[in-house]
């Protein structure tokens, strides 16, 4: 008997320490040109990290639940911008691209990490292939949503890659606009796309 992933047989809920190391690894799966990039032989000590994190700061995580198969289908993964995230993005830029990189990048990047009180990131959202196109991405979208609401956030905001046609239409389709652009060469590198959209929704 097959098991269909469809939205009818998913459940979504806060990450919990049963599905940490399962959300790292879909993570991984899904950009992994981002993570080999930056971690590059140091991807399980990486692992080891973002588990740690989940474990310690589930907050603003959530993931979907196949319940027949009780495995993980797909992650969003929220983020609150501050000070704090601003730095650790200045060392960032800094590690991987050199002084070069901190003085073309940093103007367009960092914008991503300037945001009013009002705003909640959605900073990663993977789903796993016999789940898309099934509802799964609009489930977890309505689930960090719902978390935006509870924190009293205004809206949502994300980047995308332009060529990235099926996102992109998952997001519009959500209710997301396009906001501005970026196009910076070097991103391909960590991202295997140069073109970027900056989305947003109100809620």
């Amino acid at each position: 008997m097959s098991n269909k992933n469809t939205s009818e047989n998913i459940i979504i809920k806060k990450l919990d320490q049963n599905f940490a190391s399962q959300s790292v690894n879909l993570l991984f799966n899904a950009f992994p040109l981002h993570y080999s990039t930056l971690f590059g032989k140091k991807i399980s000590t990486a692992k080891k990290a973002l588990t740690e994190k989940y474990l310690n700061y589930p907050d603003g995580v959530f993931i979907a639940i196949n319940h027949t198969t009780n495995e993980i289908a797909g992650i969003v993964d929220t983020v609150t911008k501050s000070r704090h995230s601003r730095y650790l993005a200045i060392l960032d830029i800094l590690k991987n691209f050199g002084f070069y990189g901190f003085k073309k990048i940093l103007p367009n990047l960092l914008e991503k990490y300037t945001s009013s009180k009002g705003e909640l990131h959605i900073h990663k959202l993977a789903v796993k292939k016999p789940s898309r196109g099934r509802g799964t991405g609009l489930l977890l979208l309505h689930s960090a949503q719902n978390y935006a609401i509870c924190k009293n956030k205004k809206y949502l905001s994300l980047w995308v890659a332009k060529e990235n046609h099926s996102a992109v239409h998952l997001y519009k389709k959500f209710g997301f606009i396009k906001l501005k652009e970026i196009r910076l060469k070097i991103l391909k590198r960590f991202y295997g796309y140069d073109h970027f959209y900056f989305m947003t929704k109100n809620i």
